[in-house]
């Protein structure tokens, strides 16, 4: 083994020690396949601060998916905001220039204008028109979009387990005029794959989403790739199970995939230090983040385990028993949590997840 290489090694072994006091310090009872995935993505790291690992597709997909998460672009945001210099907060791995070159970045002329969006909006309206069964106008205040239902309802996968892909900006006009996504959508028709729902908002972004199972999710990808479509994701958004009144379980949402690594959604959110990069630190927040959403490390589009809410410990003396079930209920690895709840404040009514 020559010099460079026991570097590599001892980097890694460092990395793998850091992710275990890490997690530890967050939980330690945190579920083992969080504990692997953590690992996994201190490897990734350890590799990037020592110049490899650009060519990886798994190390490009956590790229990828690491500069849309909320803390990055919350980070970018403060670098904008106080005229910071991106090459001393960011890695190496996370600058622009670096990933231009590996074909990480998408160029600028990719995001559509104004006028093109109103293109893009049109054509979708009428390609949508005799493929919906239903659609609803309005998705937020000061938004402009809709959902568009496809299919009817029948047998779904638990709402944990469900996904959803992305296509964007100039993705959304090119395939409406190339025909990709008429071609897309026939074949996944013809494959049993169809979307149950696209949501298409701010004339750029078409959420496509699939109430299959996330291990289905390599054939979904297969069919646009085969057509040249391309997509972001595949995606999970937060889900978790709360114990209801009559002792049962219910999935519910808890926040979209895009803001599941945002701090400013989490009360004790570890926000990217613009100070300057420091691996230790940087995986330390990162890992802090994920843990909180329950999502993968290194793949931080998906899940990776589902919290079970069990407000002020109500049912802890049957925690086993109410883990079980939530383990039935949401088909991912549960994590018994007991949040502080003030009696005295009354929530809005939870959305139910079917």
């Amino acid at each position: 083994m020559n010099p460079d290489q026991a570097a590599d090694v001892v980097g890694e072994q460092r990395s793998l020690v850091d992710a275990n006091r890490i997690i530890d310090s967050l939980n330690p009872n945190a579920p083992e396949v969080f504990r692997m995935q953590a690992r996994q993505v201190a490897v990734f790291i350890a590799s990037l601060d020592q110049g490899d690992g650009l060519d990886d597709p798994n190390i490009q997909r956590f790229i990828k998916q690491l500069r849309e998460s909320g803390y990055i672009r919350r980070a970018q945001g403060s670098v904008r905001q106080h005229s910071l210099d991106p090459r001393t907060v960011f890695p190496l791995w996370l600058q622009t220039e670096l990933l231009e070159k590996h074909g990480l970045v998408k160029p600028k002329s990719w995001y559509l204008g104004a006028d093109q969006r109103k293109i893009a909006d049109q054509k979708y309206d009428q390609w949508i028109e005799g493929r919906r069964l239903s659609f609803e106008n309005s998705i937020r205040p000061g938004a402009t979009g809709r959902y568009d239902r496809l299919t009817q309802s029948g047998i779904k996968a638990r709402a944990p387990r469900q996904f959803k892909l992305y296509v964007e900006q100039k993705d959304i006009l090119d395939s409406l005029e190339s025909g990709a996504l008429s071609n897309v959508a026939d074949q996944l028709a013809e494959h049993n794959l169809p979307p149950e729902m696209m949501k298409l908002f701010d004339s750029d972004n078409l959420v496509i989403y699939f109430s299959q199972d996330i291990d289905v999710a390599g054939d979904v990808e297969k069919i646009f790739q085969e057509n040249g479509l391309p997509y972001r994701g595949p995606a999970q958004d937060v889900r978790t199970v709360t114990i209801t009144k009559d002792d049962g379980v219910q999935v519910q949402s808890g926040g979209s995939n895009d803001n599941a690594l945002d701090p400013a959604r989490e009360l004790f959110g570890r926000s990217y230090d613009v100070s300057g990069y420091d691996p230790q630190k940087f995986l330390e927040s990162y890992l802090s983040l994920c843990f909180k959403a329950g999502k993968n490390p290194a793949v931080p589009y998906l899940t990776s385990f589902v919290y079970l809410n069990d407000y002020n410990g109500a049912h802890k003396d049957q925690k086993d028993e109410f883990v079980q079930k939530a383990e039935v209920a949401a088909g991912y690895p549960i994590l018994y949590n007991a949040p502080v709840f003030d009696p005295n404040y009354i929530p809005p009514p939870p959305r139910r997840v079917s």
